[in-house]
């Protein structure tokens, strides 16, 4: 089933092809991103696949009004993961750390992270920036993060993004190829969107009203990034005020 045994936060902050949820009536109800509504491309629905449920009441009426309840600027777990990354950067892991950080995933009934994550900074680095992309979904952080760590830029997503631009003719193709060649994650190059849309298939796992779907990769749409977003441009009139001011690099 290409939806179990996920991180439970997937289950508690997305919504997706085949998920239970309550329709504007109350009715309990299986979400069918392939017809209907809720189908991918249709009037007020998802682009990817994907609805959101963090943050939300069930009974969400989508051609209606809705409240998202109580948004967090600011969380505990931001402070922690803040400060775990500190330390970790400078004196490297230890065990207050491990500890602070696995009862973060434990509110969510993640089991505690690897023992090697106790000794091994590059370790528990790779499982502060995961918890942050997981943890912190939608909630206006991930893009930000990503331009702190300069993963754009990195030669690591730099030659992954050149591996999955090799992979096909289409980005649709190149995006299906680049998973099914077990090449991991997709480029964090904040240049591509991606999502899943179900196919009816008589091998598919997910069932919905007697109909078998399998889910597929595609390419939603391509982004622009270059060096030049990692900041933004000084407004025009503020250099004219201030002729000794300098614009930021390529603007």
């Amino acid at each position: 089933m290409p939806y179990q045994r996920r991180d439970p936060r997937f289950y508690r902050d997305i919504i997706y092809h085949g998920a239970p949820y309550r329709d504007n009536s109350n009715n309990k109800k299986t979400v069918n991103t392939a017809t209907g509504s809720d189908k991918i491309g249709a009037t007020n629905a998802t682009t990817t696949g994907y609805y959101l449920r963090k943050f939300q009441k069930e009974a969400y009426n989508k051609s209606g009004s809705f409240d998202i309840n109580c948004p967090p600027v600011w969380r505990l777990p931001e402070f922690i993961y803040i400060y775990c990354e500190a330390v970790n950067e400078i004196s490297g892991p230890n065990q207050e750390i491990y500890d602070m950080i696995n009862r973060v995933r434990a509110r969510s009934f993640m089991v505690p992270m690897p023992p090697s994550a106790k000794v091994d900074a590059a370790v528990m680095r790779d499982y502060i920036k995961r918890e942050r992309r997981v943890e912190f979904f939608y909630e206006d952080k991930r893009p930000w993060q990503s331009r702190l760590y300069l993963e754009p830029s990195s030669t690591t997503e730099l030659a992954k993004e050149t591996l999955w631009k090799a992979s096909g003719s289409t980005n649709t193709e190149r995006s299906q190829i680049y998973w099914k060649s077990n090449n991991g994650a997709y480029p964090k190059c904040q240049r591509m969107i991606n999502g899943m849309r179900p196919v009816q298939s008589d091998n598919g796992k997910i069932i919905i009203g007697g109909v078998k779907y399998k889910m597929e990769r595609f390419c939603v749409e391509e982004r622009v990034f270059s060096t030049k977003h990692y900041l933004f441009p000084i407004m025009y009139t503020e250099l004219q005020r201030c002729p000794t001011l300098v614009q930021n690099p390529e603007w």
